[in-house]
This record gives structure tokens, C-alpha cells and sequence, in this order.
């Protein structure tokens, strides 16, 4: 913790209505010595993307996404990338640490419209669209840190 308040500022990847007790926690406003945290999240790229160099690949997958029922796609993540490595690690996945009965089950019950995280979830994505919006959270903590940005830049 030592180290990190040698440095000026904390850009965050959230936003303070889905972790407000975090990012407070690390706010305080009344000692100097704690730098500030800017969450300016949600970042997203709105860039296409290309699968493995390939565009065509890309479109294809998306096309069958966007063919298919509402709520009717479930993605898993393992990693940064997001992506699985090679059909291995998916056989791992559904073999080894559980049973293929098992994800089906939970992927269903996920899935339901009126499940308890689906129902967050949804909130959460609205709360998120909102928090970038003029006026509102991440907006406002991103002015600050250019203006912070700015500030440095300035001649003393």
C-alpha cells in the first residue's frame, strides 16, 4: 500500500453504483496522502474485431448470434481473452470439473427470465449505460481526472 501512494491517481475499469463500497473505501477526500480513484467504467471498445486475422470468421459468428432467440446464448469467459484456448480446455471444463448434466442445469436456471441474477444483472446493465451518461458517475469522475490530467500538465 506503501508504494501505491507515490502515485497521483487510480483509473478503475467500474463504476461506483456496482462497487460503491470499494471505490469509497479507497476515497477519502480528507487525507491527502491517499491518491484518487477515478472509476471511469464501463470501458468498452466499439471496434469490429477479427477472429484469429480473420473478419469473415468474426461475422459469422456474430451472425449467428444475432439469428438466434433472445436469451438463448449463454457466454463463458475463462480468462482476459475471452475465449477458450483449444477444444481441450473445454473438454476439461466438461468433464472434469463437472458433469455436462450439471451445466445444463445451471445454464438453464440462469437462463430463466425470472431468475434472481438475471433480474440484477439487467439492473446492473442499466445502471452501467446510465453511469456514462452526462452528469452521471463515471462521466463525472472522468472530467475530474482530466481535469486532474490537465492540471499536472500545466506549468507551477
Amino acid at each position: 500500500m506503501r508504494k501505491s501512494r507515490q502515485v497521483k491517481g487510480f483509473i478503475v475499469n467500474t463504476f461506483l453504483e456496482l462497487e460503491p463500497h470499494a471505490i469509497l473505501s479507497f476515497s477519502d477526500e480528507k487525507d491527502e496522502k491517499i491518491p484518487p480513484v477515478y472509476p471511469v467504467g464501463p470501458l468498452i471498445t466499439t471496434q469490429e474485431r477479427e477472429i484469429d486475422g480473420d473478419h469473415k470468421k468474426y461475422d459469422e459468428i456474430i451472425g449467428w448470434l444475432d439469428e438466434q432467440p433472445n436469451s438463448s446464448v449463454v457466454f463463458l469467459c475463462f480468462g482476459s481473452s475471452g475465449y477458450f484456448e483449444g477444444f481441450d480446455q473445454v473438454k476439461e471444463i466438461d468433464g472434469v470439473i463437472v458433469s455436462a448434466d450439471v451445466i445444463k442445469r445451471a445454464v438453464g436456471r440462469l437462463m430463466d427470465p425470472e431468475n434472481e441474477a438475471r433480474v440484477r444483472v439487467k439492473v446492473l446493465k442499466e445502471k452501467s449505460r446510465i453511469a456514462l451518461m452526462e452528469g452521471e458517475s463515471s462521466y463525472n469522475f472522468l472530467g475530474d481526472l482530466i481535469a486532474d490530467i490537465m492540471d499536472n500538465l500545466s506549468p507551477n
